[in-house]
């Protein structure tokens, strides 16, 4: 599970599985990561009828811009047929006041309020940590990981961090976020795809939250999950 490549493996495999989960005149809500992203590109071009793909995050700067959700969205839109939407925004803003000027524009506000009509969500499971996508590409820096560490943080799903317990966990940086949280999805079947060692206690806290319909996973990751 820990090989270079062993995402793109799963992903191919998760390709497979995509279409049964998807039905057509869905709308589908996007996560950024390098697993979502993954599986993006490993789907082989197939025919749909009016699957729409909405963007769940903003991206902060050019790097991992390929893991972020509004590229990740188009995509799969060119995969599939579909139709995409872009979010042009921050995934975090410097203060909770920016955050709250930014959504009330047009635009923002037009793909926030898509997040409650998704069908579908499409999701990584993150560790708290310096190696995660969302610090690779970013959006966070160290001083903020050990913030969230200090709050109890130990896995992200969608915008949200939770605790050991499964529960999310609001701080001063959470509000700051641009992008949904997982308790936005309660009619929403939610898909999440994630693999590794090193995200095992991540995928087994987001597990217990009861925030998963579906795990996509390797043998290997579910044995240890087994365990836990």
């Amino acid at each position: 599970d820990d090989q270079p490549a062993a995402l793109d493996l799963l992903a191919q495999k998760a390709s497979s599985l995509f279409a049964s989960y998807l039905k057509d005149n869905s709308r589908i809500g996007v996560m950024a990561g390098r697993t979502i992203s993954a599986l993006a590109k490993a789907l082989p071009a197939m025919k749909s009828h009016g699957l729409e793909f909405v963007p769940l995050c903003g991206g902060n700067n050019s790097n991992g811009c390929e893991w972020f959700a509004n590229a990740t969205a188009r995509l799969f839109a060119e995969k599939t047929g579909g139709k995409y939407y872009l979010l042009n925004a921050p995934a975090t803003l410097s203060s909770i006041e920016a955050k709250q000027i930014l959504e009330n524009e047009d635009s923002i506000r037009k793909i926030i309020d898509l997040w409650k009509e998704c069908n579908t969500v499409l999701l990584g499971i993150g560790a708290v940590g310096t190696a995660s996508s969302t610090s690779l590409a970013g959006s966070l820096h160290d001083e903020e990981v050990k913030s969230l560490r200090a709050s109890g943080a130990m896995a992200s799903i969608c915008c949200s961090y939770l605790n050991k317990s499964g529960k999310e966990i609001c701080t001063p940086l959470t509000e700051r976020f641009i992008g949904a949280s997982i308790n936005q999805f309660n009619n929403a079947k939610k898909i999440a795809i994630a693999i590794g060692h090193d995200k095992v206690s991540a995928i087994h806290t987001a597990l217990i939250s009861d925030n998963v319909n579906v795990l996509i996973t390797s043998l290997e990751t579910a044995k240890q999950l087994a365990e836990k």
